[in-house]
């Protein structure tokens, strides 16, 4: 039988300082390189992204206006998560990237963001679309990409 064993350090590949010149990795991500560890992220951390960086990025590395954040701004979110992947590529990170939809925090994306779909199939879908943009920007930027992803229910429900 042939085991793997994985080393990795769950956590975000940005920090603040990440966003501002040169764009270092962010703390955990250097914690996990220095220790020869691999990256991967949490549930709520898209490919390693946290979206109370949001306007950080906007106004910092963009330096253009913060677009509200928005399940209609597709692009935008692509944008962001790009960011990441490009900052993990340039600090030669070891990462097992995490591709999934979640709101901020530990809250369903549908009680996150505006305009969400309101019944199950319907938010499905669009959990389904989002993880395809993630695994196409991944494939765009990066080669011989490593992810896993995580789809988690708690049973609570909002209505």
């Amino acid at each position: 039988m042939l085991r793997l064993k994985l080393n990795m350090l769950e956590g975000r590949i940005a920090d603040s300082n990440s966003f501002k010149p040169p764009y270092p990795a962010g703390k955990e991500a250097t914690t996990a390189k220095r220790h020869g560890l691999m990256v991967t992220g949490h549930h709520m951390l898209v490919l390693g992204s946290s979206y109370n960086d949001w306007d950080k990025y906007w106004e910092n590395v963009k330096q253009q206006p913060t677009p509200r954040i928005s399940i209609t701004e597709k692009e935008k979110l692509c944008e962001f998560w790009s960011f990441h992947i490009d900052l993990a590529q340039r600090s030669d990170l070891d990462v097992i990237w995490h591709v999934g939809f979640r709101g901020n925090r530990d809250i369903p994306f549908w009680e996150f963001f505006p305009n969400s779909p309101t019944d199950d199939p319907s938010r499905a879908k669009f959990i389904e679309d989002m993880v395809n943009k993630e695994k196409l920007n991944m494939e765009n930027l990066l080669i011989g990409t490593r992810m896993n992803g995580c789809l988690e229910w708690k049973g609570w429900s909002s209505d």
